[in-house]
């Protein structure tokens, strides 16, 4: 069972290479992200700094989103593993999952506490459509200042793949 996220580069080592950052809204919303700080690297040579600097009231007006660029399979479970950490004490984490265009109906949703020591955290799902991009899982931190920390990502199917495309087979 393979990490999706393998060639999407799921450890920041080329920086934000296949993901999504939005993090400038003024006073709604700002941050900077990093990816040379050695607090960052929870393995390999890079990882994630990112730092919101004015908290908005719109949590999306900061997110960083998972690459989306892999194959979704409709009614699949999926598995979500990452490590994380904050500097501040009991730090609230809120991950979203949505489905894609056109109208990006929410799947699930879940808030994490990070401490400041390395922790894995999990998340699971299941998509409501096949294709590329039909799933999207973003940390929305727009609410609220502090500093994240974000490294090895993996995402797998769970089980086995629940649909399976038919081919027409001509009557004999």
């Amino acid at each position: 069972n393979k990490n999706l996220l393998l060639n999407l580069n799921p450890g920041f080592e080329n920086d934000l290479e296949s993901w999504a950052y939005e993090a400038d809204y003024g006073e709604f919303g700002m941050s900077e992200i990093f990816f040379d700080d050695p607090e960052a690297v929870h393995s390999g040579k890079k990882g994630a700094k990112l730092h919101v600097t004015e908290a908005g009231y719109i949590d999306w007006h900061v997110k960083l989103s998972i690459p989306s660029q892999w194959e979704a399979v409709k009614d699949q479970k999926y598995l979500l593993t990452f490590w994380a950490k904050s500097q501040n004490p009991s730090k609230k984490l809120p991950l979203k999952c949505s489905a894609g265009l056109p109208d990006f109906t929410e799947i699930d949703k879940k808030t994490f506490t990070l401490n400041d020591d390395w922790k894995k955290f999990e998340f699971e799902f299941t998509s409501l459509e096949d294709g590329t991009g039909a799933v999207l899982l973003t940390f929305c931190l727009g609410l609220d200042t502090g500093i994240f920390y974000f490294d090895d990502f993996v995402l797998k199917a769970v089980g086995k793949i629940t649909s399976i495309r038919w081919s027409r087979i001509p009557p004999q």
